[in-house]
């Protein structure tokens, strides 16, 4: 018995998916060691523009701390896991 092979399914966006045409904000090679970490922040309780361009380095403490930032309004926030 052969079994037919299944025919690819491939993703495509819905209708109000808009693509950003912004720089990137990353220059990684794919070839790069550098690790890419996708934070997420709680939902309006922040201005995301207030961390545009800011770079951090993150280094797990054993109190669970990973670092701090301060945005460009002044505001501190201390990240932890």
């Amino acid at each position: 018995m052969v079994k037919a092979a299944a025919a690819r399914v491939r993703y495509e966006p819905g209708p109000a998916f808009q693509e950003v045409k912004e720089e990137p904000m990353l220059d990684i090679s794919p070839t790069d060691s550098t690790e890419f970490w996708l934070i997420q922040w709680p939902k309006d309780q922040l201005d995301v523009s207030d961390f545009h361009g800011k770079e951090l380095s993150l280094k797990l403490h054993k109190d669970g701390n990973l670092g701090n930032l301060e945005s460009s309004s002044g505001k501190s926030y201390e990240l932890v896991s």
